[in-house]
């Protein structure tokens, strides 16, 4: 897609978030334009298991929605060390020593596009990691009644539960911010 955006070929390309990195790491930085349709629907990502899962695993799913907020929280606080991190942790993901600024760069934005719709907004009814709002449930629905993607509505209780989320949420935020920004990279 860069080639033709650059030459003028082609004017404008609907991506996922995290390409908008790739872009900056190439010096063609886009501007992103507003959506009706999506910007309402501030869906990320979430914890998808059977219910058999659901019944049978709790302290797992609660492991893990913590452990996403934890690294949430420190990602936003220091996305620099957080990349290193990754780096370190899966060193197949470094780069070489060469390149290694403009992928540190391009890494970084794509955490940026990404972790935007995981910010808590100050006006944000529930601000917990990991509230899912049914009203975001029910948009994001409505679209995909509206696109075709689905024929039938559903109770959206029937699909998504928050129950995990005050577990979710047993930590220090406030020491992890900490913790974040005394990494050194």
């Amino acid at each position: 897609m860069l080639e033709p955006l650059r030459s003028g070929d082609v004017d404008a390309v609907f991506l996922i978030d995290w390409n908008a990195g790739d872009f900056v790491a190439k010096e063609l930085p886009l501007r992103r334009l507003p959506s009706k349709a999506l910007d309402r629907i501030r869906l990320s990502s979430c914890l998808w298991v059977s219910e058999s899962y659901l019944a049978n695993e709790p302290d797992a799913i609660v492991g893990t929605g913590r452990a996403l907020a934890k690294a949430t929280v420190f990602a936003l606080e220091n996305l620099t060390a957080t990349v290193r991190l990754m780096w370190k942790q899966s060193p197949e993901t470094r780069p070489s020593t060469h390149d290694e600024d403009r992928i540190l760069l391009r890494d970084q934005e794509i955490m940026k596009a990404r972790l935007e719709s995981f910010r808590i907004d100050p006006a944000d009814k529930d601000p917990r990691w990991g509230t899912i709002e049914e009203h975001e449930i029910v948009a994001w629905q409505n679209f995909l009644l509206v696109s075709g993607a689905i024929k039938k509505r559903l109770d959206p209780k029937v699909f998504y539960t928050n129950m995990f989320v005050d577990d979710y949420n047993q930590f220090d935020v406030e020491g992890t911010k900490a913790q974040a920004r005394g990494h050194r990279t």
